[in-house]
């Protein structure tokens, strides 16, 4: 994707200026911006190109602006398949500074930064890599932060202090801490890809098998027990002590 192409993302609908209309083309000419200076082959700029064009897709769904919303919806989707490129460049890149003694170390004991239960073949070798180190569920902010980048998530633009948001295509999860960055979180909410069970989701994010998720019952993670609601018609789930609203 070249910078030319990357410009001509963002289109400013002309003609009708009702409040509604000017509220929406205003924050679409913002994200045009934006847009216009990304630096395709950086991912922060990527995201934040992203986090614009989602701005703006809030202000124009709120103001009933479907063609308009529609033309953003594509922008966002065209450099979010852009960004999974640059995250597969990213992993190749990590993959390929492994040390002969370092990957060595990995082969026999394992890979202490991805989750235990996982694996990976790597690649300028051939060999399998076992997983060993914390889950998701288990991980301080940071270290999940780091995790969901590296499988082509990007933080959400309504974060905040206490509320860490990853989100790819439709897949979405939303993650509370408090105190200090080496605790994990207290309350996890999970919103699968399209056509993956919530069990199944949960049971990647935790390591417990996917049987063992069942509405209204609770898992242990850590020694934490996560209490288990489900909304069961749009299959999405809340572990532990979540707030009403997420």
């Amino acid at each position: 994707m070249n910078q030319a192409s990357l410009y001509a993302l963002v289109v400013i609908a002309a003609g009708c200026s009702s409040p509604k209309s000017k509220a929406c083309h205003e924050r679409m000419a913002e994200a045009q911006a934006v847009v216009s200076a990304v630096d395709s082959n950086s991912l922060d700029s990527v995201d934040r190109s992203i986090a614009a064009i989602q701005s703006a897709e809030a202000t124009c769904a709120a103001n009933g602006m479907a063609g308009e919303l529609s033309e953003l919806r594509a922008a966002r989707d065209r450099l979010s398949s852009h960004r999974v490129l640059l995250v597969e460049r990213d992993e190749r890149k990590r993959s390929s500074t492994l040390t002969p003694e370092q990957l060595d170390k990995y082969v026999k004991s394992g890979d202490p930064n991805c989750p235990k239960g996982q694996g990976y073949l790597h690649k300028a070798s051939g060999k399998e890599i076992k997983c060993t180190g914390p889950r998701p569920a288990e991980m301080p902010r940071s270290q999940a932060e780091a995790y969901f980048k590296a499988h082509g998530f990007r933080a959400m633009a309504e974060a905040t202090a206490e509320r860490m948001m990853m989100e790819s295509g439709g897949e979405r999860y939303v993650f509370y801490y408090r105190g200090e960055n080496g605790s994990a979180p207290f309350c996890l909410l999970i919103y699968p890809k399209p056509g993956i069970p919530w069990q199944e989701a949960s049971s990647k994010l935790t390591g417990i098998s996917p049987e063992k998720f069942k509405p209204g019952g609770a898992v242990t993670v850590s020694g934490r027990l996560l209490a288990i609601v489900v909304d069961e018609k749009n299959d999405n789930a809340r572990l532990g002590e979540c707030p009403e609203k997420g």
